[in-house]
């Protein structure tokens, strides 16, 4: 039961923003218990009209009636408000969870993982669902279980001490296998991290494994078999030894009764009315406390989730409301300046720490600036600092020479295209006004008309070569017109016709409408158009005052 409050606790954390979500718990156990304790009350009526050697009466079958329809309409009552509570408890969680992550900074949920983050967005929430389910099964059942015992000890309270001593030492005997399988769920739901990450190995590199038949083999049996067996192992022991356990709570259960029926007549004098009580009292519980022991295996999941979620809820941001983002910032702007920025972080292939910078930077509006360097130098890194995506360690970063403090609204003057950018189907918040006939003309210069159409913001399919995907990615930033434009290595895809266009025409075009424009390309044959090249060394600036243009050529 211990599983049971703490989940109830938590859904009232989570249901914070519901008007009243203590007082709705209680309501939902007060219609539970109301229940429960109406079933106890309709067996003490059976028990009585067996007794009673007739015929009930008119008025005894209205106020049985009565009470059967306040049993089932409590039930339902509770059932509802949990329901109701439960489903926007979870829908709450799973939108604050969504916006913990897009309010975390970047670098943080890298070092996060992304398959960590699916697993408590999809099977973390789905097994707090199912355990919700459970929870108006539990309090009903335990509401029929206690009110069951508050009649035993009515017909005899003798009885009732052995019953009670009985089921103290059962406890005593069944905490032990339900603490080691409540170890066993937490170590298969902490295994789940490593299969979504297999998962993702599966839809994401297809291509390659489909290729090479042994590559394939290795990951299927290192990265996805063995990781699923691990978790059905240890699942499947958790839920063996909670069937145990419930098994040895049925054996005593039935000791119990076998007692009252045959040992208690010869030693106490038991008048047949208590006798007759008490064994159909306790056939009754039957099924109660199997519902009961049914549900800990799903509330066990659920508190083994909780604890996963408060973790998360620890290491990510403190959740922004998306919709109060901060306007975006199109205004004259005169310089943005890297003094003295760095950046360090541990790459694992090496085994090493690797430092970015200092950096000395500065950008000016309708200027063209090439980031290069070898693999590794730290490009797109630097690119993540510019935009703001991540923040200095040390140094600052400054605009219109004032250090920039807000860095959610310093990262709205940037559109950017990474390497491993991602597409979204839709342009909807990305600008306002007649959409469709400005995206149709971009689609035209694009050379995307015959692919792609546009409707009401609304893209008609992404179904495209990686190259016309990136070109499709151009388009968003078209329409976002923000001051400043990134390109993350973004001609690598594209055939040399439109390779010359981007570079002889777009970028021109961007910089002749007072955009900054900063491109990280290898392809120097086209370095004489930008107005700087800044090339990096594993980190460091080569040359810091910039390598000219027209030396590159």
């Amino acid at each position: 039961m211990k599983d049971l409050f703490e989940l109830l606790g938590y859904l009232a954390r989570i249901a914070g923003g519901q008007s009243h979500p203590r007082k709705r718990i209680a309501l939902i156990a007060f219609a539970g218990v109301a229940s429960g304790c109406g079933n106890i009350v309709l067996i003490a009526i059976v028990n009585s009209f067996i007794l009673a050697h007739g015929i009930p009466g008119w008025m005894q079958a209205t106020w049985f009636g009565a009470l059967c329809l306040l049993v089932a309409g409590s039930r339902f009552l509770s059932q509802y408000l949990l329901a109701s509570m439960a489903s926007n408890a979870v829908l709450t969680l799973r939108m604050r969870l969504c916006r913990q992550i897009l309010s975390t900074p970047l670098k943080k949920l890298e070092e996060v993982g992304s398959s960590r983050l699916l697993a408590h967005l999809t099977d973390d929430v789905s097994a707090l669902s199912e355990a919700v389910v459970q929870i108006p099964v539990l309090i009903v059942n335990a509401a029929i279980v206690i009110a069951a015992f508050c009649y035993m000890g009515w017909l005899s309270w003798g009885l009732l001490l052995f019953i009670l001593v009985s089921m103290a030492l059962g406890v005593v005997f069944y905490q032990a296998p339900v603490a080691r399988s409540m170890n066993l769920f937490r170590q298969s739901r902490e295994n789940w991290n490593g299969l979504f990450a297999g998962f993702q190995g599966v839809t994401r590199g297809i291509k390659e494994l489909q290729l090479h038949a042994g590559r394939q083999k290795a990951f299927y049996e290192g990265s996805l078999l063995n990781v699923a067996k691990k978790i059905q192992q240890l699942g499947l022991r958790g839920y063996t030894i909670l069937a145990a356990a419930n098994s040895w709570g049925q054996i005593l259960f039935f000791v119990v009764l076998g007692a009252i029926l045959f040992a208690a007549p010869r030693l106490w004098s038991i008048n047949p009315s208590v006798a007759s009580g008490y064994a159909l009292v306790l056939l009754f519980l039957i099924g109660p406390i199997e519902a009961i022991l049914n549900a800990l295996p799903a509330m066990a999941r659920a508190h083994a989730s909780t604890e996963q979620l408060d973790k998360m809820g620890l290491m990510l941001a403190e959740a922004r409301d998306p919709s109060a983002a901060p306007a975006v910032n199109n205004s004259r702007w005169t310089s943005i300046e890297l003094r003295g920025v760095t950046r360090t972080y541990f790459t694992e292939q090496d085994e090493k720490s690797f430092t970015l910078g200092p950096i000395d930077l500065n950008f000016q509006p309708g200027e063209i600036v090439f980031l290069v360097g070898g693999n590794g130098s730290g490009k797109t890194t630097l690119a993540k600092l510019i935009v703001g995506l991540y923040e200095p360690e040390r140094g600052s970063i400054l605009l219109d020479d004032e250090p920039v403090e807000d860095f959610r609204a310093y990262r709205q003057m940037f559109s950017a295209i990474f390497s491993d950018f991602h597409l979204f189907d839709s342009l909807a918040g990305v600008a306002e006004g007649d959409l469709d006939s400005e995206a149709r003309r971009y689609l035209q210069i694009l050379r995307l008309q015959n692919k792609v159409d546009i409707k009401q913001g609304q893209l008609s399919t992404l179904d495209l070569s990686q190259g016309q995907r990136k070109r499709l990615a151009l388009l968003t930033a078209w329409m976002e017109d923000r001051p400043i434009c990134l390109f993350d290595e973004w001609s690598s895809d594209q055939d040399p016709v439109y390779r010359e266009i981007f570079y002889r025409q777009i970028l021109p075009g961007l910089r002749e409408s007072s955009k900054a424009v900063i491109v990280i390309s290898h392809d120097d044959r086209y370095f004489d158009i930008a107005d700087r090249v800044i090339e990096l060394d594993y980190g460091q600036i080569r040359n810091p005052r910039s390598i000219p243009a027209t030396s590159m050529v």
